[in-house]
């Protein structure tokens, strides 16, 4: 129960019964997976003046996501404990059980919970979310809602949609979607936003105009400002920039 903080509650296609529950469909977010991996804008020393200066409030957010990344993992910590047992959920191909229901591959799961928080008090919010399940494996897309969601200085409120690459039933990579209210700290936006988790940056989409597409985040490996276009990769500090082509200065 102290897991949880509130019910898992699974449901699967009910073999037998006369009106099974229809599969619930999955947001399409093809082109949002595309929009990070096309990337059209060439990182010069313009385009990262302009890039940090009017993505100020979208960098803002993804360089204090930390804690919204932190309930997603939470998320998939408690969805991959449903599988363990003799194999785990990635290699069990039937047989799923939760809470005295069985779920074969085809079926869903709905998770609820509260959102956490660093000491565990006060009103905080919560996740629902929809998991769907294949043969062997959560499929792709987790969507659902975040309503008042508030995670150590962190604050979210709107519908989420998360694409996530698995890899031996753990995320290897996730993109984020909210279309809502997102506030880290004093600072907030209004409408859709998103961002792209990997081990080792977290970064969110930028349309400089004219310039084109880029990826602007933080590199957590050195915890500088990262920029990405079709010419490579960039960290940033103080200074300038460094890159395949060696960079410049600010």
């Amino acid at each position: 129960m102290q897991r949880f903080a509130a019910a898992l509650i699974s449901m699967s296609l009910c073999w037998g019964c006369a009106e099974p529950d229809p599969r619930p469909k999955p947001p399409d977010l093809s082109a949002l997976v595309a929009g990070y991996a096309d990337l059209t804008g060439e990182v010069t020393r313009e385009s990262a003046l302009r890039l940090v200066e009017e993505a100020a409030t979208d960098l803002a957010l993804v360089g204090d996501a930390q804690a919204f990344i932190g309930l997603i993992q939470r998320m998939f910590a408690d969805l991959s404990g449903l599988g363990q047992g003799e194999e785990g959920l990635a290699t069990q191909r039937r047989g799923l059980n939760v809470g005295g229901v069985e779920v074969d591959g085809g079926g869903w799961i709905v998770y609820h919970r509260f959102c956490p928080t660093a000491n565990g008090m006060g009103a905080r919010g919560t996740i629902e979310a929809i998991a769907l399940i294949d043969i062997e494996a959560f499929e792709p897309v987790i969507w659902g809602t975040l309503a008042d969601c508030r995670v150590d200085g962190a604050g979210i409120d709107g519908d989420l949609a998360l694409h996530i690459d698995w890899v031996d039933g753990a995320p290897v990579g996730v993109i984020a979607r909210i279309d809502g209210q997102v506030r880290w700290g004093e600072v907030a936006k209004q409408g859709e936003f998103s961002l792209r988790w990997q081990p080792d940056a977290i970064v969110t989409r930028y349309a400089l105009g004219d310039l084109g597409g880029f990826l602007v985040g933080v590199d957590l490996a050195t915890d500088r400002l990262l920029i990405e276009g079709r010419n490579g990769r960039f960290t940033c500090d103080d200074a300038g920039c460094t890159g395949p082509d060696g960079g410049f200065e600010w």
